[in-house]
C-alpha cells in the first residue's frame, strides 16, 4: 500500500481508524480509491500484525509481470538432448512459443524463412497457427515431419498428407526453385562440407555464399571451430544434397563417414549430373 512516489495522500481512514505511511513513503491510493475498492471487495485490505495496511492480491486477478523483450529466463544451453537437432543456431521451442503467443492470434500465419530445425513450425502448429517454412536443405522437410509427429498431439502420416489436429491440413513440399526469366538454366549454388571437432562427422549443405554461411556457424561456437573442408558450385546442388543424404544416411546434414569418401562422392555426382 506504500510507495516512495505515491498519491501524496498523508493518511487513510479504514473502519474509523486513521493510518499514516512510514516516513519517506506515501499511500498508493487516495481515500476515494480506497473507498471504491472496499465497495467492490470489503476484504481487499489486510491489517498486518505490525499495524500496517496491506493490499490483498487474489490469484485469479494476478496476471503476473509483463514479459520483457529481452528473454533472459529461457536458456539455449538448457535444451535437452532430445530437443537438440544438430543445428548450431537452434532456439528452444519455449522461446518460439512465447514469441508466437505475444505476436499472433490463433489462426494467424507464421512465416519462418530459415526453418532448418523446424522449431517455429512445431511451435506454430502446437499453438494452432498456420505456418510456412522455407529452407535450402531438403532435410528440413523430413525434420518438420519428424518434429510434428513427436511433439504435436494428433499428428498422423498417411500417403504424404499429414493430418494435424484432425484438420486434414497438408504439408506441401516443393524443391524446385523458380527459374529467373533472363536465364535459361537454374542458378548455381555451392554444395559444401564443413567440420567441427565437437561434432561427429561432417556437415554437408548448400549455400549461395560459403564464407557467409561459415561465419554464421562460427558465431554459434565460442571456439570458432567450424572449418570449410570443401565447396563446389553447381546448379544441381539440390539433387546432390539429396543423394548424399540417402547414401550416408545423414543426421540433420551431418554425415558420419570419411572426409575423402564424402568429397569423392560429391565430385562424382556433380560430374554425373552435369554430363
Amino acid at each position: 500500500m506504500e510507495h516512495r512516489n505515491g498519491t501524496k495522500e498523508k493518511s487513510l481512514t479504514l473502519n474509523g481508524i486513521q493510518y499514516e505511511p512510514n516516513e519517506g513513503f506515501e499511500w498508493r491510493w487516495t481515500q476515494n480509491t480506497l473507498n471504491e475498492r472496499l465497495k467492490i471487495n470489503p476484504y481487499i485490505i489486510h491489517i498486518g500484525q505490525n499495524g500496517r495496511l496491506y493490499y490483498k492480491l487474489y490469484e485469479e486477478d494476478d496476471k503476473g509481470l509483463m514479459v520483457y523483450d529481452l528473454c533472459t529466463d529461457i536458456k539455449v544451453d538448457t535444451m535437452s538432448k532430445k530437443e537438440r537437432r544438430g543445428f548450431p543456431t537452434q532456439k528452444p521451442i519455449s522461446l518460439l512459443e512465447r514469441i508466437i503467443k505475444c505476436s499472433t492470434n490463433e489462426g494467424d500465419l507464421v512465416l519462418d524463412p530459415f526453418c532448418g530445425c523446424a522449431t517455429a513450425a512445431a511451435a506454430a502448429e502446437k499453438l494452432n497457427r498456420q505456418w510456412v517454412g522455407i529452407d535450402i536443405s531438403v532435410k528440413a522437410f523430413e525434420l518438420v515431419k519428424q518434429r510434428l509427429k513427436e511433439e504435436v498431439e494428433g499428428f498422423n502420416e498417411d500417403d504424404k498428407q499429414y493430418d494435424v489436429f484432425g484438420s486434414n491440413k497438408p504439408i506441401s513440399f516443393q524443391t524446385e526453385p523458380p527459374i529467373l526469366s533472363k536465364h535459361s538454366s537454374k542458378p548455381k549454388k555451392f554444395i559444401y562440407v564443413i567440420s567441427n571437432p565437437n561434432h561427429k562427422g561432417y556437415k554437408v549443405g548448400i549455400a549461395k555464399n560459403v564464407k557467409q554461411r561459415l561465419n554464421g556457424y562460427q558465431t554459434s561456437d565460442t571456439n570458432r571451430g567450424f572449418k570449410l573442408e570443401f565447396s563446389e558450385k553447381t546448379e544441381f546442388y539440390r539433387e546432390i544434397e539429396s543423394e548424399i543424404d540417402k547414401k550416408f544416411n545423414a543426421n540433420y546434414e551431418w554425415v558420419d563417414s570419411d572426409l575423402k569418401v564424402i568429397i569423392k562422392k560429391i565430385k562424382s555426382l556433380i560430374k554425373e549430373y552435369e554430363k
